[in-house]
């Protein structure tokens, strides 16, 4: 029920509206499967789509919470050292299968559409949703996703909300 929503009871409890809601069940920042960058993946039109036409009104706040189903598809975490990794200045470039440059895509796309907003990532709990592989496997894996979301939230500008850190294991 949208009342049980972490982000509905975090708008309620700090007094926020929200604007728009574009969290989708199931989706993958990274292109995964039959994904292209414009359906459930995160790095296509979700992270643009974060306003109100119809009002003209851009977010104040905006909370990236994504990741946990590339990690459990065990997606890997890949390569991103700089913007230059995935835009030329005009175009997006190279390929989005891997979290760091699908996630970095997502980040750029949100800071330069909304570049008055302030932008929280949030880390990865652990939370024992296994697909693929072992546990020792996955939260290796997750350990290296949330040392990219650190590294991306330096490069771009954003804050981080360490959610591995403040819930612990198996949450």
């Amino acid at each position: 029920a949208l009342n049980d929503t972490w982000w509905k009871q975090t708008a309620d409890n700090t007094g926020m509206e929200i604007l728009v809601n574009n969290s989708r069940s199931s989706s993958n920042v990274a292109v995964y499967g039959d994904n292209t960058l414009t359906s459930k993946a995160g790095c296509g039109d979700r992270a643009v789509n974060l306003h109100d036409d119809t009002n003209n009104v851009n977010p104040d706040i905006i909370a990236a919470y994504i990741g946990i189903n590339d990690c459990g598809c065990l997606t890997s975490v890949g390569d991103f050292d700089e913007i230059s990794d995935i835009w030329d200045g005009e175009k997006y470039v190279g390929e989005f299968t891997s979290f760091s440059r699908a996630y970095a895509r997502m980040v750029h796309q949100i800071v330069t559409k909304y570049d008055g907003a302030d932008v929280f990532l949030f880390t990865l709990p652990r939370n024992g949703y296994l697909w693929k592989g072992t546990k020792a496997e996955y939260n290796a894996l997750q350990d290296e996703y949330n040392k990219m979301i650190h590294k991306i939230a330096e490069i771009f500008g954003c804050q981080v909300v360490d959610l591995a850190t403040a819930v612990g294991e198996d949450y």
